[in-house]
């Protein structure tokens, strides 16, 4: 099998570019720039544009840097949360991709079950029913840290973000 490509668009940013997801249905491309910022730029190749900033390190959504795995979890067509892992206090900053990106809140992934979830690099957000665990979908995470120095991934069900979502929607802890 032979795979060919052709280069439809470079988006350039300063320093060093980490995770990034696009949003085809709204034709957006979100990019972190690791110690800077979140950036959204057009996805479409003729669209020239110096990108908007979403938010930037050392705000309430990104505390500390690194700005690092990049995810987008779809709730309708043009609706749903733009999640930007946070590597310096592990934690996940959501934001609203059809409300001028704005900041939702953040959560991490505390001790469960499991361990408690540190110093994320790639995160994945899939919407769909994945059996009685996970019927509105999952959170896949890397995490860095655990017991022997290992490295591992954990998987959060997506009904269980969405009910600290609404916390943060409603104001309460």
């Amino acid at each position: 099998m032979t795979i060919s490509y052709e280069l439809e668009k470079t988006i350039k940013l300063e320093t060093q570019p980490e995770g990034c997801a696009a949003d085809d249905d709204l034709s957006w491309v979100y990019i972190g720039e690791e110690d800077r910022a979140i950036w959204k730029f057009p996805a479409e190749p003729d669209e020239v544009s110096p990108g908007i900033i979403i938010d930037e390190v050392g705000s309430i959504g990104i505390p500390e840097d690194d700005i690092e795995g990049i995810t987008i979890y779809k709730t309708g067509k043009e609706t749903g949360f733009l999640i930007v892992s946070s590597q310096g206090n592990s934690t996940y900053a959501v934001y609203d991709i059809n409300n001028g990106n704005d900041y939702l809140g953040s959560f991490s992934i505390d001790t469960g079950k499991i361990d408690r979830v540190s110093e994320t690099d790639g995160i994945e957000a899939v919407q769909g029913n994945f059996g009685k665990n996970f019927p509105k979908g999952l959170f896949i995470v890397q995490d860095d840290k655990n017991e022997g120095f290992t490295t591992n991934f954990k998987i959060v069900s997506w009904s269980d973000i969405e009910k600290g979502l609404k916390k943060i929607e409603k104001g309460s802890d």
